[in-house]
C-alpha cells in the first residue's frame, strides 16, 4: 500500500499558538455586559465581525444601541488594549511550527478572529511564520465550517489526505476530519511533539 504523504500542517492561533485570551469575557465585564441576554447577543455580534461582516466601530454601535449604554469607546479600542497586555507566543509550539517549514513541510494559520487581533499578530511579526493564512475575517468563514477547511487545503495546493490539523477545540478538530484531514486536538507542546511526529513517521528532531 502506497503511504500518503503528508505535506502540510495546518495550526490554530488561539489556544495553540498563543494562549486562550479572555480578553472577551473580560471586555463582557468591563461594560457590564453579562447578563444571559446580552452575553448571547454579544457572541453574536462577535462572530459577525469575525467574519468581516461588521467591522468594530459597527461592533459597538451595535452593542451600545441594544442595550441602551453609552459605552465611550476608547482608543486604542479595548479590543486590542487587553489583547495586548495578555497575548502570550507559546513558544514550544512555534518552535515545533519553525522545525516542520524548515524540514520542507508547508505551514498554515486557521483561525477564527477579529481583524484587529489580526493587526497585533502581524506587529508581533508571528503570521510571517505562515505559508498561508486564512482567517477569519478574511475569508467571510467560521471554522468548523467545511468551507473554511477546503480553502485552506486550496491555497496550500494539497489534499485532504496530505494534510493534519491542529486545533485546541474539539469541535473545530471534528470538522477538520470530517473533510478528510487527520487533526491532532492540542493539549501542550509535549504532547503536540509525539503525535505530529507520529504522523510524520519520526520526520521531526
Amino acid at each position: 500500500v502506497q503511504e500518503i504523504m503528508i505535506k502540510a500542517i495546518i495550526f490554530d492561533i488561539g489556544g495553540v499558538l498563543i494562549n486562550k485570551s479572555p480578553v472577551l469575557d473580560e471586555i463582557l465585564k468591563e461594560f457590564n455586559l453579562e447578563k444571559e441576554e446580552m452575553y448571547d447577543y454579544y457572541l453574536e455580534m462577535l462572530r459577525k465581525h469575525e467574519i468581516g461582516e461588521i467591522n468594530e466601530a459597527k461592533f459597538w454601535e451595535l452593542l451600545k444601541g441594544r442595550f441602551n449604554i453609552t459605552i465611550p469607546i476608547p482608543h486604542p479600542s479595548p479590543l486590542i488594549r487587553r489583547y495586548k497586555q495578555e497575548i502570550r507566543i507559546n513558544l514550544e509550539v512555534l518552535k515545533i511550527l519553525q522545525e516542520l517549514r524548515k524540514s520542507a513541510y508547508k505551514v498554515a494559520a486557521l483561525s477564527n478572529i477579529i481583524p484587529a487581533h489580526v493587526q497585533h499578530l502581524s506587529n508581533l511579526g508571528l503570521l510571517n511564520n505562515f505559508d498561508v493564512k486564512v482567517l477569519s475575517c478574511e475569508a467571510g468563514l467560521l471554522k468548523p465550517n467545511e468551507k473554511i477547511y477546503r480553502l485552506t487545503l486550496k491555497k496550500l495546493g494539497v489534499e485532504s489526505s496530505e494534510a493534519i490539523f491542529i486545533d485546541d477545540d474539539q469541535s473545530y478538530v471534528r470538522g477538520a476530519e470530517k473533510v478528510g484531514i487527520k487533526s491532532i486536538n492540542f493539549n501542550n507542546p509535549k504532547q503536540l511533539k509525539r503525535v505530529v511526529k507520529e504522523f510524520l513517521n519520526g520526520n521531526l528532531n
